[in-house]
């Protein structure tokens, strides 16, 4: 967060807000409505994935960035839903940013595969043979290309992978 107040001069509960789990119903609830004002002059909400279980609407969201890697790709799922809401009017962008030298990777990847698993055993249409989740990833955020491509950062992540 430090960094990003750093790099845009950005000011928290501004351009810059945070939700953990140690917030009250009624904090989250008070961030939500400043979140999701057209008028807000929010552009990021930081947020862990089990933090916004239920009762959060991010309709104002317009990228959906997982730093936290879950096993479960239904709470994964979840808290993207929370972007997809009705009054949503934006293009929502989602991916996650896999940490150099992390079990992340690893994690991600059993996530596809549990995915992947999933869509075979519920689904009557036909399936690719082999998931492969990280092989190739085309980005259209410039944002986070920008991201993985600056010097100080290019480091950091070691892929950005579709959610």
């Amino acid at each position: 967060m430090e960094q990003l107040r750093k790099e845009f001069n950005w000011t928290k509960l501004n351009e810059l807000m945070y939700m953990s789990g140690n917030f009250s119903v009624k904090a989250r609830k008070a961030l939500m409505v400043d979140y999701n004002d057209m008028e807000s002059e929010a552009k990021v909400m930081l947020a862990w994935t089990k933090v916004c279980g239920e009762g959060i609407t991010l309709f104002g969201a317009s990228r959906v960035v997982l730093l936290d890697v879950v096993c479960n790709p239904s709470v994964q799922r979840q808290a993207i839903g929370h972007a997809y809401r009705i009054g949503q009017q934006k293009i929502v962008q989602t991916n996650n940013l896999i940490g150099e030298g992390t079990q992340e990777k690893g994690t991600y990847d059993i996530q596809a595969k549990k995915e992947q698993m999933s869509k075979l055993l519920f689904s009557s249409g036909p399936q690719p043979a082999e998931c492969n989740p990280s092989s190739e990833f085309i980005s259209i955020d410039r944002i986070l290309e920008q991201m993985t491509e600056d010097e100080n950062q290019e480091e950091i992540f070691v892929n950005i992978l579709p959610s």
